[in-house]
């Protein structure tokens, strides 16, 4: 059997599969098509647990929950042979409907906005931030949606930021 962790690749789950180790039996063999391959394979699956866990999420407290679980689970510090991980499954999260909404709906990452500047949100009543955006179609983030900066930036969220104002300004004008 060879199952991972072997050593610590800085994934956030255990990943089972019939991985082609060196003889030291320490890592797993990089050099290996089998190997790549496998590797290869995981951001499907991993879209495919996701749509799982969303699928038995009924209530908003459970959909939040799911949210925050999957934004948890993203590959975002694997390292070395497991690396392209976080960027792949990025890419594949971005067409699924995964993160919750102020309304307690799940959107894409590209549909949804989160708060970017305080001065911004603070400006607007949360009804009137929503009917703003929802002008350029998206949808405020549930305001407790565990999100880092940096991984809103690779699912491409966009923040509600001087640059939307504009967007959402010159939409208005038209």
């Amino acid at each position: 059997f060879a199952f991972l962790p072997l050593r610590s690749y800085g994934m956030r789950f255990l990943l089972q599969a019939d991985w082609v180790l060196p003889s030291s039996r320490e890592s797993v063999d990089a050099s290996s098509a089998w190997n790549q391959w496998l590797r290869s394979c995981v951001p499907d699956l991993f879209v495919e647990a996701a749509a799982a866990l969303l699928q038995r999420a009924g209530d908003e407290q459970e959909k939040l929950r799911a949210s925050n679980l999957l934004l948890q689970l993203v590959p975002t510090g694997a390292s070395e042979f497991f690396e392209p991980l976080a960027k792949a499954c990025c890419r594949r999260l971005k067409s699924v409907r995964f993160l919750l909404t102020r309304g307690g709906e799940f959107v894409t990452p590209g549909e949804a906005v989160v708060a970017g500047s305080s001065a911004l949100e603070e400006a607007s009543a949360p009804f009137a931030t929503d009917r703003l955006v929802a002008q350029i179609g998206l949808h405020p983030a549930h305001p407790s949606l565990s999100l880092p900066a940096e991984l809103a930036r690779h699912l491409g969220v966009r923040r509600l930021d001087a640059s939307l104002a504009v967007e959402l300004l010159a939409e208005l004008s038209s």
